[in-house]
This record gives C-alpha cells, sequence and structure tokens, in this order.
C-alpha cells in the first residue's frame, strides 16, 4: 500500500523500485509486502491521471525510481532484512548533493537519505549547528556557522526546515531540538542514520510550506 501526501494511490514506478529493493531477498513467484508513507512537494506529483485520483504521475519517474530504490534498501538493510548494499550502489547515494538553502547569509544543508545524513553531520564543523526532529524521523539539518554568532532567526527557519523534512510535515506546533555539532556522537555499530546528542534546545515550529517554492543552491 502507498500513500503520497496522505492519499492511497497506485504507481507503477514506486511498486518497481519497492519490489527492486527486494529482489535478492524474495523467492522467484513470492512477491513482498508493505506500508510505504511519501511527502513529496505536490508540484512534483499529478494526481489526474485517473477520474477517481487514485493513480498518480510524478514529474520525473526516473528519479522517483532511484530514490525511493535507494531508501528502501537501505531501510531493509539497517533492519537486517537484507544483506548490505554493493559499495557502488552506496557511493552513489552519499555522492549525491543535499539540499542548500541561503538564509540570511547563513547555509542550511538537509540531508536527503540515511547515508547522506550520516556524511553530512560526521563531516560538519565542531561549531556548527546541528537539527533534528524531536520525535520524529526527520533529515539531519546542519547549519555552517562558519565562526559566527547565529541569529534566532536563522536556527527558527533551519527547524521550519528540518520540521517539513520530516513525518511531522503536516503538523502543527512540532519540537525540534538543536545543539552545536561537537555535541553529537555516532556509537560504533548504530544504525545508519542514528546519532546521538546533548545539550539540546527545543523550539516549537510549523514546517515551512514555502520551502518547495525557496530556490535550493
Amino acid at each position: 500500500y502507498f500513500f503520497v501526501n496522505g492519499r492511497s494511490v497506485k504507481n507503477t514506478t514506486i511498486m518497481a523500485a519497492f519490489e527492486n529493493a527486494y529482489k535478492n531477498s524474495v523467492m522467484v513467484g513470492k512477491f513482498p509486502g508493505g506500508v510505504l508513507f511519501i511527502t513529496l512537494p505536490p508540484t512534483l506529483v499529478d494526481v489526474n491521471v485517473h477520474p477517481s485520483k487514485i493513480e498518480v504521475r510524478f514529474s520525473d519517474e526516473k528519479a522517483i525510481f532511484e530514490e525511493f530504490d535507494f531508501e528502501i534498501e537501505d531501510e531493509l538493510i539497517c533492519e537486517n532484512i537484507i544483506k548490505g548494499a554493493s559499495t557502488k550502489k552506496q557511493t552513489k547515494k552519499i555522492s549525491s548533493q543535499p539540499r542548500c538553502y541561503l538564509f540570511e547569509g547563513f547555509e542550511i544543508l538537509v540531508g536527503k537519505n540515511n547515508l547522506q545524513n550520516d556524511k553530512l553531520t560526521l563531516s560538519a564543523e565542531r561549531m556548527d549547528i546541528f537539527v533534528h526532529t524531536k520525535d520524529f524521523h526527520s533529515s539531519h539539518v546542519i547549519i555552517k556557522t562558519n565562526g559566527k554568532s547565529v541569529p534566532d532567526k536563522v536556527i527558527e527557519f533551519a527547524c521550519q526546515v528540518c520540521a517539513y523534512y520530516s513525518k511531522a510535515r503536516q503538523s502543527d506546533k512540532v519540537p525540534v531540538d538543536y545543539t552545536l555539532k561537537k555535541f553529537v556522537k555516532k556509537p560504533h555499530g548504530t544504525k545508519t542514520g542514528m546519532v546521538f546528542y546533548t545539550n539540546q534546545k527545543t523550539i516549537l515550529v510549523t514546517p515551512n510550506p514555502r520551502l518547495e517554492n525557496i530556490k535550493t543552491l
């Protein structure tokens, strides 16, 4: 079952990506089952393919296939359902660039998947600011400080970005944590994309619905 922006839909590209991620772990003649909740900017989704709006089409079907093939396989690996992906495939995931917003002169970087979250956070400078939703799965967000003091409005914007790229996108008043990168740790053996942090502060924000209209760098 697939849900896009809260709507139950059908799409052959998502189904193909789902089956491809499982292809080496499911017996011939058998098919994987699962529920996938997907949140995308509405501008990327065409819901007028079928009169009942059950079937959807994406503006870039190839990119959607590649992204969800990677994401689904990565989650299966993290849960030890399938063996690790090839080095070539992991390298392709990591080498893609994170989203980058420029706000009040500060770069705000957003990871696109678990492998990229790890790379983004672990490579950040000690005095950069790490941002993550408190109670929901979200992208890792990094504010590049370059040794400068960060205004409250920049931190608030970064927290809105983090809330937008989280499972709480449709919620109001999302609790988001932020702390200096030097307080973020990744113990050996933890799952891809998982970190632990301390000395955080928490603010409540509403996900920024205008992000899809803001040009990324």
